[in-house]
């Protein structure tokens, strides 16, 4: 098992895990089977309710915080065996003790938050089901609600197992890594702007593991979105020039804070 640690701005990573273990048993055959369905739908006509279906579902699924992507392909300590060893990259830029201190902490908050979520998103089964009795339109509610409840369940075995590797020692870091030890330079840069969407196809590409370029790129997506966000200038308090109703009001200095991030990012 490898996994890759990308600096994406400050403290922000993306996380990556490479692995050829694959998840046995009816659940895991239900799963790939469920896949192929969805992945099908993406040969649906245009405009018909399938490829619609299909856009929305992806939509949301991107939306799906990136850090629970990652640790559901963190195979579960039962279909890794005996493959207890993980080795992590990432740049020199960071050090190997702070890697592993970022770990613990996600795993230390992402461990609760699934198994939290899982109990809710089981309990809304029964509901969802009642969906189904509507005549001719399919079981959306339901299909979503197992497909947050396997999720759920994924990332919380994800994050056990990932416990387990940092508390028994079974964590070898690496900083070597070609990929991403020639681009120092650039990763240092993002201690002030986010790194550029263009290295991460350029690191994806390079290495050429299964998956790395779609866990990157929606890793730099939801971290950018939540750094324009809180950039975004806020809504006006009444409090200097005069408005249409006779109040004063003012706009917030982030005006200027979205403008230097848009600057900065085009630079």
């Amino acid at each position: 098992m490898r996994l890759l640690v990308v600096p994406i701005y400050q403290s922000q990573w993306a996380y990556h895990c490479s692995t050829t273990i694959r998840p046995t048993g009816r659940l895991a055959s239900w799963v790939a089977y469920a896949t192929r369905k969805w992945e099908a739908l993406a040969e649906a006509k245009t405009r018909t309710w399938r490829r619609r279906l299909y856009a929305t579902g992806t939509g949301l699924m991107d939306k799906i915080d990136y850090h629970e992507w990652f640790l559901k392909s963190v195979p579960s300590r039962g279909d890794a065996g005996d493959l207890q060893k993980m080795t992590v990259h990432y740049p020199p830029l960071l050090d190997g003790t702070q890697v592993q201190a970022q770990l613990v902490q996600m795993v230390k908050e992402r461990k609760p938050y699934h198994r939290r979520y899982l109990t809710l998103s089981c309990l809304w089964l029964p509901l969802s089901l009642s969906f189904g009795l509507v005549p001719l339109i399919p079981n959306i509610p339901l299909f979503y609600n197992l497909f947050r409840v396997y999720s759920h369940y994924k990332a919380h075995q994800g994050a056990e197992h990932l416990d387990w590797l940092l508390a028994n020692g079974q964590i070898e870091l690496d900083a070597a890594l070609p990929a991403l030890a020639s681009r120092a330079d650039i990763f240092q840069a993002t201690a002030l702007t986010p790194l550029p969407e263009a290295v991460l196809h350029d690191i994806a590409h390079e290495l050429a593991w299964s998956g790395v370029a779609t866990d990157l790129l929606r890793a730099h997506s939801q971290v950018v979105s939540q750094l324009t966000d809180t950039n975004r200038p806020a809504s006006p308090d009444h409090s200097s020039s005069p408005a249409a109703d006779g109040r004063p009001h003012s706009q917030s200095s982030a005006d200027d804070r979205s403008k230097d991030f848009k600057d900065k990012k085009q630079d």
